[in-house]
């Protein structure tokens, strides 16, 4: 999603130095040639000491440790996104936000793999799960799709078509944000530095893991002593779980817009169409990575399975 100018102006090229590259971080004026501490334009007040290094911790992360730097970047990330947009005035490498990024993709996959796998355990396997699914349903499209369904079917029954789904789905969802990124009303290289600043935007999903394990704790506690004496206990931590999980993908949401609107200063019809087609994209990919990419595996393996 980087754009490049006439003159391939990429952001690996971008000049670092305070002579090259003085720029508000609230209006994006050029301070070069100005002496004292605040902007003209704006009248915002900037270190000259700072302007021109990235503060985002994962970028100094050989000076403060990698654990560290990860988690207070992640920290911002989730709780100080004007403080993450704001940094697209000074130089953001692209390598160390796609580090980051596919750090970030590792932790999910590390959480929500047992997670899935504990749930389809709970609820008694795959074949119980798939079985609820087409036959207790009254949703259900069977029986006139069976022949569409049987793919799915075949392809669900495998251990690792959930975790390949998951990891399709972290990885191209962690990215969703940089399309939103390229105004034409801003310079080339500022819409470079938001594409590299929105890559941290996918942090705040690291949080929703713990949330679901400990919602689905609750309900297993709850199903396994429906008369116990803690059962409004577990009945009001769940439906608080719950609520937090909720609240962190409004969260994750809602700091994706202000990043945007902080790092390219987006426009309102800009940030609605951001707003709107975030959801929207994340449903399409939930479609492509856990009913298209299975139904594709499971014909494969009928297949194969019918040349033996």
């Amino acid at each position: 999603m980087l754009r490049c100018s006439d003159d391939s102006f990429r952001l690996s090229q971008l000049p670092t130095d305070n002579s090259t590259d003085l720029i508000c971080p609230e209006c994006g004026y050029d301070l070069r040639a100005i002496d004292s501490g605040r902007c003209p334009e704006c009248g915002t007040p900037f270190d000259r000491a700072t302007a021109t290094r990235s503060t985002i911790p994962w970028a100094n992360r050989q000076t403060i440790g990698r654990v560290r730097g990860y988690w207070r970047t992640a920290w911002i990330a989730t709780f100080r996104p004007r403080m993450l947009g704001k940094e697209c005035a000074r130089p953001v490498a692209l390598r160390d936000a796609e580090r980051f990024r596919w750090m970030t993709v590792l932790i999910l996959l590390i959480t929500w793999v047992p997670i899935a796998e504990w749930i389809i355990r709970a609820n008694g396997g795959r074949e119980a799960l798939i079985h609820d699914a087409f036959f207790s349903n009254p949703w259900s499209p069977l029986p006139s799709m069976a022949d569409l369904a049987l793919p799915w079917s075949a392809a669900m029954l495998l251990w690792g078509t959930v975790p390949l789904g998951m990891a399709v789905f972290f990885a191209l969802s962690s990215g969703i944000a940089g399309y939103w990124c390229g105004p034409r009303s801003v310079p080339v290289w500022r819409q470079n530095r938001a594409v590299a600043v929105s890559r941290y935007t996918s942090a705040p999903l690291i949080w929703l893991a713990p949330c679901i394990a400990l919602a689905f704790l609750c309900d297993e506690q709850i199903a396994a002593d429906p008369a116990g004496d803690f059962l409004p206990t577990l009945r009001i931590l769940r439906l608080i779980f719950c609520l937090l999980a909720g609240a962190t993908l409004a969260l994750a949401w809602l700091n994706i817009l202000i990043v945007l609107a902080h790092a390219v200063n987006a426009s309102a019809a800009r940030l609605i169409v951001a707003a709107v087609g975030m959801p929207v994209s994340i449903l399409l990919l939930l479609g492509f990575c856990f009913v298209l990419l299975p139904w594709v595996i499971g014909l494969v393996r009928i297949m194969i399975d019918s040349l033996r």
